[in-house]
């Protein structure tokens, strides 16, 4: 008797905490670990209190419901009725997929699993789904820093995809303008009739088109960029709406490294 109230407490614990760590992750609520913790000793505490009493299974199963409804209200600071809802919600929805995550391995490999082994089954399958839930959310955050930009110059325009640099904070001197910084490939698609490559490594780019080369101060020191103008930018709205800013074009194979878009849209310009 001794060892099952151990194995009981073990495997409460690890499960309540498991389930509660990943619904505040889901939510998006900051988690205080030591807070979650204690959230999970009183859970675990009811439900070994439980199985003392000869409980119709009916009425367990709604006096569990209303234990995660407690837990949950002792995770949140300020009682928001909007927010505990949704964080109960994603408790119980997480509380079920658990549950069918252990009677598909039983069902899968035809073994009965014990509840300590079901703990540590889940307690994995929570690493998994916190990964998922984090590279979710980052890919949601930065998304919100991604911008469609279009250009147009000399009868040519083609949409392309800014990341919002917060660190580009470059101006042009003479007219204070930011700068919007592109790669070399998309600078070829507005002037590739013009320019070679050569006249990019040797900063000759002055000498074909219309601009010229600004200073600006790196890790490894001082550094050129060619800025000019071109006819038209915008930025395309959710609703494809054109909002035409007032930028210069900047092109470096010193500075612009991002691989995930074509250009690096400066703050400033917004």
């Amino acid at each position: 008797m001794e060892i099952y109230i151990e194995d009981a407490i073990l495997q409460n614990l690890i499960i309540n905490y498991t389930l509660l760590s990943i619904s505040e992750k889901t939510v998006l609520q900051k988690q205080k670990i030591l807070r979650t913790i204690g959230v999970s000793i009183v859970g675990t505490l009811f439900a070994v209190a439980l199985t003392f009493f000869n409980i119709p299974s009916i009425f367990q199963i709604i006096i569990k419901i209303l234990s995660g409804l407690i837990m949950c209200l002792m995770l949140i600071d300020k009682v928001v009725l909007k927010k505990l809802a949704f964080l109960f919600f994603v408790f119980l929805s997480f509380t079920f997929l658990m549950g069918g995550l252990i009677i598909a391995f039983e069902n899968l490999f035809s073994i009965s699993i014990n509840g300590l082994i079901s703990a540590l089954i889940i307690f994995g399958f929570y690493i998994i789904l916190k990964s998922i839930v984090k590279q979710i959310y980052r890919k949601k955050h930065l998304n919100n820093f991604y911008f469609d930009i279009k250009l147009e110059n000399s009868g040519k325009n083609f949409d392309i995809k800014a990341y919002l640099d917060s660190g580009n904070l470059l101006q042009d001197d003479e007219t204070g303008l930011p700068i919007l910084i592109i790669n070399f490939e998309t600078f070829t698609k507005l002037f590739g009739d013009k320019i070679t490559v050569m006249d990019f490594l040797q900063k000759k780019l002055d000498q074909k088109i219309k601009g010229r080369y600004i200073s600006f101060s790196t890790v490894g020191g001082e550094a050129k960029m060619f800025v000019c103008n071109i006819d038209k930018v915008s930025t395309l709205e959710k609703n494809k709406q054109e909002r035409p800013i007032n930028v210069l074009l900047g092109i470096t194979n010193n500075y612009f490294k991002n691989k995930e878009c074509e250009a690096l849209l400066s703050p400033l310009a917004l």
